[in-house]
């Protein structure tokens, strides 16, 4: 009933915008129409029926079925009137005619004392609750007039007094209910106003509330009103709020606690707690939560305030989890006032100083000083951080047991929201045993420092050592080799003019002993070339001229050199090459001095009637070629294979050895093989034999192109040749070498080759020699005293001569170290030979120069051999 009245009240206010009484009275007015269309339709049929069955009159039931027929037609249009103007109108139209056609459809007589008496009071009373209180009165003298009007027009009627009694009768006591019902009807305008009023302002606060909030079902839980913030702050639409139950904006994990709650608190009219809350993008969020139970659309319902708390929470956390790292901080932590009196320590510091909160309290820090820290550190100290500035430093402070320590100390102001200084943070460590490691550390340095310097005096005494043995070794091999070569050159060119016949012919006789003294100092000359180039490798300084070449020719060239040693000991020497014409990029000196040094080595070791193999073998899908030596030697054990290339290493170094040699040649031709970006291998067995294999790399693609270097044409004659100069003379050649032996040798091959040569001693002498005489080509030797050729060449292309400028100088000297060669071009000469020289490389080298720079003549004279016959 109550929600009926509610809903009464709402449509009032939708159809009236609030007028209760009116809606009232349009309400009453449309129910009376109907009410009375129905209800004399139906009496107009009863009347119908009696006529049709001969109870009444007919004549009489015609003008009354007239009369009553007429009401529905005047609601008809009392309706229409109403809607047009007022219900006022509409109902005093309506009610009048009720009464004139009550009136005249029948006698007075009938009307005033059977049912149409009546019809004509409902009217009375009708009027004054839907026309006005007083409109009763007016309607009773109406209806009187309509009973007292026959009376009056036609004499002899009865007047009835009682009726009419009646009438004003009941228009009093309409009038008084209507009067009083309207002042119960204005209370309660009054009381819904307020009720409207206290609701629209409940709606405006709810919807604009900046705090999210919804009305729920305490019953079904559903909810059934949220606000504007609610929908902003949740994200979820009105129409999906509404569909939704209060548990389904709690997460699952919260759902048994919330039950318990609302279980315990189902009488409480006022809840209030901290819950979860699931947003609609899945977010949880920490809401403050206060329901009050109210009465919502007749239903028992919890009003919500959810105020989002989780920025508070967070704060919260944040401000928990550092209040916990400034408790349990191994650093220790102090925060003072503004004046630098202590408000708070943590545990740290209790630990570290041995004073608790409550004896620091209100103190100044500087009760732990010890006074090693001076007045004006701390001034610095206090002007940095009252300028809003941090201070970093160090304390040797006291703990409370007298005990002395050090701390690192970072001091910040603590400045409030108007940037004033509120309070001094100070962080401090304990550095205690730092210090300690740092003067360990410190008196550790100086005694390194002291150690290092003595090892550092000690390692420039042994450098210095090293450095005079290196030079020592250096100025050795020079010596040695300058020593060992220039004997060598006399000898090797005198043996070489005598086998040449220059002196005449020889018998075989004595040519044997000139082989043998040739063959020796060939020999003592590779040894001598061997050492050097080992010391060349060791500095880096050896350096591969690669050109391409016919693998063929250098292996050929390899056999020869130990095909008469190899016949000497009745040898089976073998070679083969599946491909005559395979070329390679490679040094082919060096080439033919690592298979020479491998090939020598398996003549050496292999005992008569023996077999030494040469296989070439190319690896064209690895990009690789191998040479193999292979012997049926002594072999070599397992255990010796580690040193077998280590440099001056021999297996059998006892007095007694069967098989001499210097230990270079593999060290080298391990050495050699790798400069060309290879290596080598070895596999052995005691009795068996031996392999050697060396591996170059070998693009076949690149052999495409590659092309070999023509053979030098030496002439038909070994015979060394020397043309005359243009004007027909001899070529004049200084030859400059402090060796009387060497000197006269040289003298003999130049002067056999057709060259007038004049002699010096000492470099002086060559300088004299070049300024005074006109030359073709200067000779000169290098180590000499006095004036060594260096300084000699140099001083001569300083001369102020036209002639000396241009004049060839060939180096001629024992010197063959690396670096020697660069020496002598650096100072001044055209070219440089070692000694021993032979006479034909001498007499080609000369000739060359001399070609070069325009000093002979196009036709040739004889050769060394037949200048010397004649």
């Amino acid at each position: 009933m109550m929600a009926s009245y509610d809903h009464l009240l709402m449509t009032a206010e939708a159809e009236t915008g609030g007028d209760f009484v009116h809606f009232r009275k349009r309400r009453i007015f449309n129910g009376m129409l109907v009410l009375a269309a129905v209800l004399y339709c139906i009496l107009a049929l009863i009347i119908l029926s009696s006529a049709w069955l001969g109870v009444v009159d007919a004549g009489w039931s015609r003008r009354l079925l007239v009369s009553i027929l007429a009401v529905p037609v005047g609601a008809v249009i009392a309706y229409i009137v109403s809607r047009g103007t007022s219900v006022e109108l509409g109902a005093a139209l309506f009610l009048l005619l009720v009464l004139f056609s009550t009136a005249l459809g029948d006698h007075p007589q009938n009307v005033a004392g059977g049912l149409w008496l009546v019809c004509m009071i409902w009217p009375i009373m009708a009027a004054s609750i839907l026309v006005c209180p007083g409109a009763s009165f007016l309607f009773a003298t109406i209806a009187s007039l309509l009973l007292l009007l026959p009376d009056i027009v036609l004499p002899g009627q009865t007047i009835f007094v009682r009726d009419i009694f009646f009438f004003y009768s009941v228009a009093l006591f309409s009038w008084l209910f209507v009067v009083y019902q309207e002042h119960g009807l204005h209370a309660l305008d009054a009381i819904n106003a307020s009720l409207a009023d206290s609701e629209a302002r409940f709606r405006k606060l709810f919807a604009d509330s900046p705090v999210p909030m919804l009305v729920y079902d305490c019953e079904t839980l559903r909810i059934l009103e949220v606000n504007e913030m609610m929908l902003a702050n949740y994200g979820y639409t009105r129409a999906e709020f509404l569909s939704m139950r209060i548990t389904d904006i709690h997460p699952p994990e919260d759902l048994l606690a919330l039950a318990e709650h609302l279980a315990a608190k189902r009488q409480d009219t006022r809840k209030s707690g901290h819950w979860r809350h699931r947003r609609k993008d899945g977010q949880i969020i920490d809401v403050d939560i206060n329901s009050h139970i109210i009465t919502y659309q007749h239903q028992r319902a919890a009003l919500v305030v959810a105020q989002d708390i989780t920025a508070q929470k967070e704060a919260e956390r944040q401000l928990h989890m550092f209040s916990r790292a400034v408790k349990q901080s191994p650093a220790s932590i102090v925060i003072t006032d503004a004046q630098g009196n202590i408000e708070y320590v943590n545990a740290k510091f209790t630990q570290l100083t041995g004073y608790s909160l409550s004896e620091v309290l209100g103190k100044n820090p500087r009760i732990l000083k010890t006074g090693h820290t001076t007045r004006e550190e701390y001034q610095i100290l206090w002007e940095t951080i009252t300028s809003g500035r941090a201070w970093r430093g160090e304390f040797r402070n006291r703990r409370k047991n007298g005990e002395i320590f050090w701390e690192s100390a970072i001091i910040s102001p603590i400045r409030s929201a108007s940037g004033a200084i509120t309070n001094y943070l100070a962080v401090k460590e304990d550095i205690t045993e730092r210090k300690e490691y740092e003067r360990r550390l410190r008196e550790l340095n100086e005694d390194l420092e002291a150690r290092v310097e003595r090892r550092t005096v000690e390692l420039q005494f042994a450098n210095a050592a090293l450095e005079r043995a290196s030079r020592m070794k250096d100025e050795f091999l020079a010596n040695m080799s300058h020593e060992l070569r220039t004997p060598l050159n006399a000898a090797l060119l005198s043996c070489e003019l005598l086998e040449s016949g220059a002196y005449g012919e020889l018998s075989e006789r004595q040519r044997t002993p000139l082989r043998i003294i040739r063959e020796s100092g060939t020999h003592l000359l590779e040894l001598i070339n061997d050492v050097l180039d080992i010391s060349k490798m060791e500095i880096g300084k050896l350096a591969l001229n690669p050109e391409c070449v016919v693998v063929e020719d250098v292996c050929e060239a390899a056999i020869r050199f130990v095909k008469q040693q190899a016949s000497k000991q009745r040898l089976d020497l073998a070679y083969t090459n599946p491909d005559p014409s395979l070329t390679l990029i490679a040094d082919p000196r060096r080439l033919k001095q690592i298979l020479v040094n491998l090939l020598s080595n398996a003549v050496k070791f292999t005992p008569a009637g023996g077999r030494v193999a040469l296989d070439v073998v190319a690896a064209p899908e690895h990009e690789q070629i191998r040479f193999v030596v292979t012997d049926m030697g002594i072999g070599i054990k397992a255990s010796d294979l580690p040193q077998l290339f280590q440099p001056f290493t021999q297996l059998d170094s006892g007095l007694n050895r069967a098989h001499t040699g210097t230990g270079l040649g593999l060290a080298m031709v391990r050495q050699l093989a790798e400069l060309h970006g290879g290596s080598v291998a070895v596999s052995s067995a005691v009795g068996k034999g031996s392999t050697f294999s060396v591996t170059l790399p070998w693009l076949p693609e690149a052999m495409s192109s590659c092309r070999p270097a023509p053979p030098a044409r030496l002439g038909g004659s070994t015979a060394a040749q020397l043309r005359c100069r243009s004007d027909g003379e001899a070529p004049r050649i200084l030859l400059v070498e402090d060796n009387e032996r060497s000197r006269d040798a040289m003298t003999a091959a130049l002067q056999i080759a057709g060259a007038r040569v004049l002699v010096a001693s000492r470099g002086d002498e060559a300088i004299r020699s070049a300024y005074e005489e006109t030359l073709d080509l200067i000779l000169m030797d290098i180590q000499m005293p006095h004036v060594d050729g260096l300084e000699a060449i140099e001083r001569i292309r300083g001369l102020e001569d036209p002639r000396l400028a241009s004049i060839p100088i060939i180096a001629l000297t024992a010197l063959a170290l690396p670096g020697d060669r660069e020496r002598c071009l650096a100072a001044g000469a055209d070219d440089y030979l070692a000694k021993p020289v032979t006479a034909k490389s001498l007499v080609e080298t000369i000739q060359r120069h001399l070609a070069s720079h325009g000093r002979l003549a196009p036709v040739p004279v004889s050769s060394l051999a037949t200048t010397l016959r004649s």
